[in-house]
């Protein structure tokens, strides 16, 4: 199960950077107007720096309402723009804490001024952020890494982290699938994910029993009956066995 979270823009962030694209725009059109056809070589190079400067702009506004955070039973995916550092993956059992937070200040390693990237905050250290607004802060405390987000609806999204993490302890704890686990690494694969990983001694000779013997036992279908075309499609019941990778 995936859940995305879709943190909300702030409006003077956008308008930031949107102001900033105009100026930027105004400037270079104004530049053209007034001394076109004569542009000199110096003046086409500060075209192609306002070109470009004006391509990250926009690039990064579109980046900001792309932005989003995924969870899902392994790990928390930060989904945010190369320009301030990409894309982030965060295993569930390498978070150490999830608190709210106010957005703070800090010195700037690299990224983005108000949207992002790996800054220094002087009472946590080293941390990456993602911020798409001013009022939805929460600190995520991690083995190697400290990050900054802003999703929407922190309260829940914290208490959701929480409660994944909850889940994926007592799922390895007890030995059953954690939900979302590919068939070749769930434990119990052998029966597609439906019942109980089951200590092959004792398991072995049952099943074997009920393969070869074509007899009938306790925890299985009646004898098979080769004058019935029902025996192609006998499976064993699963009323003895225990479910283990039903949804936590």
């Amino acid at each position: 199960m995936n859940i995305a979270n879709r943190p909300e823009v702030s409006g003077l962030l956008a308008c930031l950077y949107s102001g900033v694209a105009v100026l930027i725009a105004a400037i270079a059109g104004i530049i053209v107007y007034l001394r076109f056809p004569t542009l000199q070589t110096g003046e086409i190079l500060g075209l192609v720096v306002l070109a470009t400067v004006e391509a990250i702009m926009i690039s990064i506004l579109t980046s900001i309402y792309r932005t989003k955070y995924i969870l899902d039973d392994r790990e928390l995916v930060l989904r945010a723009s190369w320009f301030i550092g990409g894309s982030k993956n965060i295993p569930l059992k390498a978070i150490k804490s999830v608190e709210r937070t106010l957005i703070p200040f800090g010195v700037r390693l690299f990224g983005a001024s108000f949207y992002g990237g790996y800054y220094y905050l002087p009472s946590v250290g080293r941390t990456f952020m993602i911020i798409t607004n001013f009022r939805d802060g929460v600190l995520i405390r991690a083995e190697h890494q400290n990050y900054v987000i802003t999703p929407k609806n922190p309260e829940n999204f914290i208490e959701t982290i929480q409660k994944m993490q909850t889940q994926a302890q007592l799922a390895a704890e007890e030995g059953y699938c954690v939900q979302g686990e590919s068939l070749e690494r769930c434990p119990c694969h052998f029966f597609a994910c439906g019942t109980m990983q089951m200590n092959l001694t004792s398991f072995l000779p049952l099943f074997l029993n009920w393969c070869f013997s074509l007899g009938g036992t306790k925890t299985t279908s009646p004898g098979l009956n080769f004058s019935s075309r029902s025996w192609l499609t006998t499976t064993p019941s699963p009323s003895r066995m225990k479910t283990s990778c039903s949804q936590l």
